[in-house]
Formats: C-alpha cells, structure tokens, sequence
C-alpha cells in the first residue's frame, strides 16, 4: 500500500509546485476508481484466476479431488 500511496501521491505533489498550487485537479474522476481497480483489484483477480492447488492433468486422472465441492463440505449452511 506504500508504493501504490507513494505513486498516487507524488505527481499530485510537483503538479502542485508547478501550478503554484492553484487548486486545479490533477487526476479526473474516471482515474481515481480506475486506480483502485488496476492496483487494488487487479492483482486478487490475478492470483484467484491462476493460482492452482493441482495441475489439470491430475484432476483428470484423480477423481476424489473432486469429492470436498460434490459433498459441500466447505460450502454449507453450517
């Protein structure tokens, strides 16, 4: 969150001294939620999209993996 903070905040900083502190905006609002998405959401789709526990080949060939998401084991009312 450091460097994501140091990057959001530094051209704000010498767009500053170079309008004199003006008070114009330096970012639109387009880029503030795009900001959020890009360095913030980005990389948790990333890491759920090709994180793997197993190869592919392995499911195929080994059926009781299946059985924890077939006997709702993680996902039930309890």
């Amino acid at each position: 969150m450091f460097y994501k903070n140091v990057l959001y905040v530094l051209p704000i900083f010498y767009y500053g001294w170079y309008s004199q502190f003006g008070g114009t905006p330096f970012y639109g609002q387009v880029f503030y939620q795009g900001y959020n998405i890009v360095l913030t959401a980005s990389p948790v789709i990333w890491f759920g999209c090709f994180d793997l526990e197993y190869a592919k080949e392995s499911f195929m060939s080994n059926p009781q993996l299946y059985k924890i998401g077939l006997k709702n084991y993680c996902f039930n009312r309890y």
